[in-house]
């Protein structure tokens, strides 16, 4: 088990001009997939987002938008290297429990850079998107833990791929396409803990990059 506490904010990422893009407000696709392989529709869901009043998320999840973590979900974490340059992969799935922690699964090889990251300085983002709502959540902390994963991890990481891959079977995604994107080696299977020290409501709409509550930090 590791230990890492933040000394610093978490990066912003470049966008094309020179300008920058904080991890406060990543994109839908960002969260997903890669730019070049998204194509965006405005759904019923999405216009019912952008209409109000309040956001899908809200509407959905209550007064608990991570609720969300229960649902398929797209998962993926940004960090930052000490020169604070970002890096970013998408994980398989996190799950979250009562005292508000949060475990994110990840392929150690996958996400290498990442979790040098985590190490080095401990400043995480993460977001959560539903593809068929684009309900989107996104979650800060600067302390995190880093685990290997024990058999019944192996099992948990399983089910939150079979649910994502369920879920994007309804957005119109093959499911053979979806288990081969989310594929793992259960011996490179690592755990990200930590509890939001911010967190964002990021669903496409009037209120994206509102703050919300958050959890006390892990410690």
């Amino acid at each position: 088990m590791e230990f890492v506490a933040a000394g610093g904010e978490c990066c912003h990422l470049p966008r094309a001009g020179g300008s920058e893009q904080s991890l406060a407000t990543p994109t839908l696709a960002q969260a997903i997939l890669p730019l070049d392989h998204v194509r965006l529709t405005l759904s019923p869901s999405m216009s019912e987002a952008i209409a109000g009043p309040g956001s899908a998320a809200e509407r959905s999840a209550g007064t608990d938008p991570l609720a969300l973590l229960d649902c398929g979900v797209g998962v993926s974490i940004a960090s930052r290297d000490a020169n604070g340059l970002p890096d970013l992969v998408r994980a398989l799935g996190a799950t979250r429990d009562a005292l508000g922690t949060i475990t994110v699964y990840v392929s150690g090889r996958d996400a290498a850079h990442v979790l040098d990251d985590l190490r080095s300085n401990g400043a995480i983002a993460v977001v959560f998107s539903q593809p068929t709502t684009h309900r989107t959540v996104q979650v800060k902390a600067r302390r995190v833990r880093i685990e290997a994963a024990a058999e019944n991890d192996v099992a948990i990481a399983r089910e939150r791929v079979e649910a994502m891959v369920e879920e994007l079977a309804r957005a119109g995604y093959d499911r053979a396409f979806s288990a081969r994107m989310l594929s793992f080696d259960p011996a490179e299977l690592v755990l990200v803990r930590f509890r939001p020290e911010e967190s964002f409501d990021q669903t496409p709409g009037p209120h994206a990059g509102r703050a919300i509550g958050a959890a006390p930090p892990i410690g």
